[in-house]
């Protein structure tokens, strides 16, 4: 009795099976990829394989399965963020590569981007050998120090701006003081936004909660993004100006920056003329809620 060898390579287009029999028969059968679900691309292949070669899934002694979709997101820059450990020292291999240039003598040649930014790369004080022995293993301390920094990272910069600004307006408050604009010598020193009380209420404030670093946290992550992720971040924004006009803000109008990112230029507040980080979560959530029913 013929036994066989079933094969499936799951791509992002197309998933291709293959049946390799003990006798050295050979078929095969291509069909579309299923991104929702993409093991319902491999049991309609399979079955669709098996009817035509004229066997039962008994006949199969083996079965192997291969997907390039993992290795197609990093590559393409889509999907989450990747970090990546390795043993201390080889912190910059992924970057310098075998310091090979395909075109030798081009002068406009720049390297690609590495698949991990600097900044996301770790290391960890272990050695193994060429064996695979563990010659110093990995402490768990380390482990963890990694996790608690990615755990802060992986926070969304505009959650932690709106964050920010909450404790900021409240340290405000406390000081007797609520936002009222930068300081602007323009507009003389007896301008409210340019006494020395309510400067020195921002500087204090500004040290105590970090409102700057989030503010430079969150243009920073606004920066050399993908098409499809700066397609991505103007559509989440335009949902939100929508849903925030509904509540009576004053939005102005949505203009693209440097980086093609929408931005509403200086008007941008709540009915009650400051930044009211409570309907911002509220509109966040609702929109969330509506993109979770359409699917």
């Amino acid at each position: 009795m013929t036994e066989y060898r079933l094969g499936v390579d799951i791509g992002g287009t197309f998933t291709d099976i293959i049946l390799l029999g003990s006798d050295g028969s050979l078929f095969s059968r291509k069909v579309l990829s299923t991104p929702d679900d993409y093991s319902l691309a491999i049991e309609e292949g399979v079955r669709v394989l098996l009817g035509e070669v004229g066997i039962t899934a008994s006949s199969v002694c083996e079965f192997v399965h291969g997907s390039t979709i993992a290795t197609n997101a990093i590559i393409e820059r889509r999907g989450v963020r990747v970090a990546l450990l390795t043993t201390k020292g080889f912190r910059d291999v992924l970057e310098m590569g075998r310091f090979r240039a395909p075109r030798l003598y081009d002068l406009s040649f720049r390297k690609p981007e590495p698949l991990v930014e600097r900044r996301l790369r770790f290391e960890v004080d272990e050695r193994t050998d060429a064996q695979g022995k563990v010659l110093r293993p990995v402490e768990q301390a380390e482990l963890d120090r990694v996790a608690e920094w990615l755990a802060e990272e992986d926070i969304n910069p505009g959650l932690k701006l709106m964050g920010a600004l909450d404790d900021f307006n409240a340290c405000l408050a406390t000081e007797g003081y609520s936002w009222i604009g930068f300081p602007n010598a323009d507009l003389g020193a007896n301008d409210p936004a340019n006494q020395s009380g309510y400067l020195e209420a921002l500087q204090l404030c500004n040290s105590r909660t970090g409102i700057s670093n989030a503010y430079q946290d969150f243009q920073t992550s606004r920066t050399d993004l993908a098409p499809e992720m700066v397609r991505q971040e103007n559509e989440d924004f335009i949902d939100l100006a929508d849903c925030l006009r509904t509540k009576g803000w004053d939005i102005g109008e949505l203009r693209p920056d440097e980086n093609g990112l929408l931005s509403p230029g200086d008007r941008f507040s709540s009915a009650d003329g400051d930044i009211d980080t409570g309907e911002i979560r509220d509109c966040i959530s609702e929109i969330g809620l509506e993109r979770a029913g359409e699917e």
